[in-house]
Parts: C-alpha cells; structure tokens; sequence
C-alpha cells in the first residue's frame, strides 16, 4: 500500500485519461471547489481530463483549459433545475429527495 507521497512517486510519469462528471456547478459548492482544485492539481501533472457539469441557463460556458461539456437543465428534456443535495444550495436546485 502506497502513502500519499509514495503514490504520487509512483504515478510519476504515469499519465492518465480522467473523465469527472457532477450534476452539479462546478466551483459553486464544497464538492464542485473540490473538484475543481482536483483537477487543476491533475492538469499540472499532465493528465488529459475532461469535464462534463450541470449548467442553468444563465451560467457563462466553463472556461479554462481542461475540455468540457454542459449539461443544460431547465430546457425540454430536462424540465427542473441543477440537482442539489440540499434546500441551501448556492444557486436554485432541485434537491435529490424530490426528484423521482
């Protein structure tokens, strides 16, 4: 079993194809700014990332370097807006519990 220094040794030179995908903003909650430093972390190592995220309509597109794709929520086929883990989200959201 490998500590945190060790496994970053041994990935050394190692590089990685990451897919991370949130139904959630990015950058908007403690799980998107954890995300988000994850994998600028993972771009200065050299990874190839991409990133597909949850987007309200009035959301600018995410920039920076790693690729992304928006999800679109509030359009027609998805009628409802982000989903969200609570009523105390940062942003409008449909709580998990309600969906079905």
């Amino acid at each position: 079993m490998y500590n945190g220094d060790s496994l970053y040794f041994y990935l050394k030179g190692v590089f990685l194809k990451i897919l991370s995908i949130t139904a959630q903003k990015p950058d908007s909650t403690g799980s998107g700014v954890y995300l988000s430093a994850l994998m600028d972390a993972l771009d200065e190592l050299g990874h190839e990332q991409m990133l597909i995220y949850g987007k309200a309509p009035d959301d600018e597109p995410r920039g920076g370097s790693i690729p992304s794709l928006s999800v679109d929520f509030e359009t027609q086929k998805l009628p409802f807006k982000i989903c969200g883990m609570s009523d105390t989200m940062p942003y409008p959201a449909t709580c998990y519990i309600v969906m079905d």
